[in-house]
């Protein structure tokens, strides 16, 4: 799968899409794989990347869920990936290999996907009566 943020340009009858150079090469060899025959071709609306650093929405995550861990006794690593599976069901990116369901890293999400995960967060917290330490973002 290639992953590509670009402008798309639409006529009747027409889709064009505006690749940044970076992405010549690959878009040359995958179109020399198909041979000419079809491709799936899906298109979203653009997000930003999930924010990082001080009061981003992965501080907000790795906070709830490293109080969530310690007020409830649970293992850090073992409550995240719960998280993020939990999630899923929001709508937050999975990958699947050999019918095994595996949620997305938080570096591969975008702001979107990031907030369907903090969402989760909150309410398994309220489901167990854990009161989430929250700072103005």
């Amino acid at each position: 799968m290639i992953q590509i943020i670009a402008r798309i340009l639409y006529s009747p009858g027409s889709l064009t899409v505006d690749l940044p150079p970076t992405f010549d090469v690959p878009m040359k060899v995958f179109s020399d794989k198909l041979r000419g025959g079809p491709a799936v071709i899906q298109l979203k609306k653009w997000y930003k990347s999930r924010t990082t650093g001080w009061k981003s929405q992965n501080h907000h995550i790795h906070g709830h869920e490293g109080q969530l861990a310690q007020e409830l006794a649970i293992d850090p690593d073992t409550l995240h990936l719960y998280l993020k599976n939990a999630a899923i069901k929001r709508g937050y990116p999975y990958d699947i290999l050999d019918d095994c369901v595996f949620p997305w890293s938080e570096t591969r999400v975008d702001s979107l996907q990031a907030s369907f995960l903090i969402d989760e967060i909150h309410q398994f917290a309220a489901e167990r009566g854990v009161n989430l330490i929250e700072e103005e973002f």
